[in-house]
């Protein structure tokens, strides 16, 4: 697959900055107050199929290996878990924040990643599954959580919107669309915080086999 590049403008809060150049897209009680704190101001994010993007132009907390480009390094698009496969990037966008102990933000602890989308985009289901909550969620905001059985669980938060036919009970599958992304609860840019969840316990997306 070729390399594609776009261009874009974007505000920084001290500073303009013009003809950004990147890859273009191809298509607990910690978790309670684990709201997002990604900040605005990064490029117009991309993500590609081989992998995931750290955003330029902002400091990312926990921020995984990446090569000279920005793509984080030594994870697929997808994640093995309990035998499942699911979607370790269900949005495209950069990774504006990543997994465990960070300074700042509405927690101590991240116990998820952050998907940076700039604007309100489309998040899909990681896996097929049964909705088991839509609704809000202390620091979270609007929040939509996905059951895969076996004891995992998927959970995408600050949503700004969650289509009006996913309802708690539906079943979904992978990569069915499930609203936009957002800013609501503890969220200062619009993003994605994304959640793999085993037995009630949250894992580091991006170090779940791939």
């Amino acid at each position: 697959m070729s390399r594609r590049v776009m261009i874009v403008e974007f505000i920084c809060p001290k500073k303009r900055i013009t003809n950004w150049r990147g890859p273009v897209a191809s298509l607990g009680f910690a978790a309670l107050l684990a709201g997002c704190s990604s900040t605005g101001g990064a490029p117009v994010p991309t993500h590609s199929s081989s992998g995931l993007f750290l955003c330029e132009g902002i400091s990312i907390a926990n921020a995984p290996p990446a090569d000279r480009q920005g793509r984080i390094t030594g994870v697929s698009s997808s994640a093995r878990v309990k035998g499942m496969t699911l979607l370790r990037f269900p949005a495209t966008g950069c990774l504006s924040s990543a997994f465990g102990p960070r300074r700042g933000g509405a927690g101590r602890v991240h116990e998820g990643i952050d998907i940076y989308t700039r604007t309100p985009a489309a998040f899909v289901a990681s896996a097929d599954g049964t909705v088991t909550f839509v609704g809000k969620r202390r620091g979270y905001g609007t929040t939509l959580e996905i059951d895969h059985g076996k004891g995992v669980l998927s959970r995408y938060a600050h949503l700004s919107r969650v289509d009006g036919s996913i309802k708690s009970g539906k079943q979904v599958v992978q990569g069915q669309r499930l609203g936009l992304t957002g800013r609501t609860g503890n969220a200062t840019a619009v993003h994605l915080h994304y959640e793999i969840l085993v037995n009630g316990k949250a894992k580091n997306v991006l170090k779940l086999p791939n």
